[in-house]
C-alpha cells in the first residue's frame, strides 16, 4: 500500500539491478517489461524510463505475447549496436 492505494509492488533487488545497469549501460539500453493495464509501483528516480507493455488474455499463453515483445527489443538492440 502506498499513498492509500494497494498496487504491485517490485522486489528491491529488481529496481536497484535496473538503476545499476541504467547508470552503466544508459537509459536507452535498459528496458522494463511489465503485463498491461498492471499497476506497478516504480520509484520516482526511475519514471523517466517508459515500460514496454504486452497484452495477457485468459486464453493466450505467455510465450506467445512475449513473442512480439522480444521482437521489438530485438530491433531496438540492433539499431543501438554496442558501444
Amino acid at each position: 500500500m502506498s499513498r492509500d492505494k494497494v498496487m504491485l509492488a517490485t522486489r528491491d533487488n529488481v529496481i536497484f539491478e535496473l538503476g545499476l545497469f541504467m547508470g552503466r549501460l544508459d537509459s536507452k539500453r535498459v528496458f522494463l517489461i511489465k503485463e498491461h493495464k498492471v499497476d506497478v509501483k516504480i520509484p520516482s528516480d526511475l519514471l523517466g524510463i517508459t515500460p514496454i507493455t504486452y497484452v495477457l488474455k485468459e486464453s493466450s499463453k505467455i510465450e506467445s505475447v512475449i513473442g512480439p515483445v522480444c521482437t521489438d527489443l530485438r530491433k531496438v538492440i540492433q539499431e543501438l549496436r554496442v558501444r
